[in-house]
């Protein structure tokens, strides 16, 4: 399996509502994704296996800040890399745009994720109750880079 991380492209907005919706609490509508396309401060990758979309990472650059917005991979293909290899991108990317902060929420029972975030250096720094519309809690997350 051959992973290709791109840009998101209006080919793929279809796919990656669809993925959002199996995979997240808050899907966006594919309006929402697609105004990522024009949007200067969205960033939308993209994960394909050869031309199957797999897996999705949007996040926003604003005021010299970087805020994960959704990071989602296919179940089928979960444990294999590809959410280490779209936070890979996103952190590439906010570094490259030299951001002051670095951050992300995450449901406080998504464990794997939270684990792949401590171990790309993200630490817990707070918690917004009831932030999901499940009722579910959220941890807010942020980078400490390693210089």
């Amino acid at each position: 399996m051959k992973i290709n991380i791109k840009k998101l492209s209006e080919e793929y907005i279809k796919a990656a509502c669809l993925l959002e919706k199996q995979t997240l609490n808050t899907a966006w509508a594919e309006e929402d994704i697609r105004s990522c396309l024009t949007c200067p401060n969205a960033v939308y990758y993209i994960a394909l296996d050869d031309e199957l979309l797999v897996g999705i990472c949007c996040f926003y650059i604003v005021s010299g800040d970087a805020q994960m917005i959704n990071i989602a991979v296919h179940p089928d293909y979960r444990g294999c890399g590809i959410g280490a290899e779209l936070m890979d991108t996103f952190l590439g990317y906010a570094d490259k745009e030299n951001t002051e902060a670095v951050s992300l929420e995450v449901g406080v029972e998504n464990t794997p994720a939270i684990a792949l975030y401590e171990k790309k250096g993200f630490i817990k720094a707070g918690i917004r109750k009831k932030f999901y519309s499940t009722g579910e809690d959220a941890y807010v997350m942020i980078y400490k880079r390693r210089y």
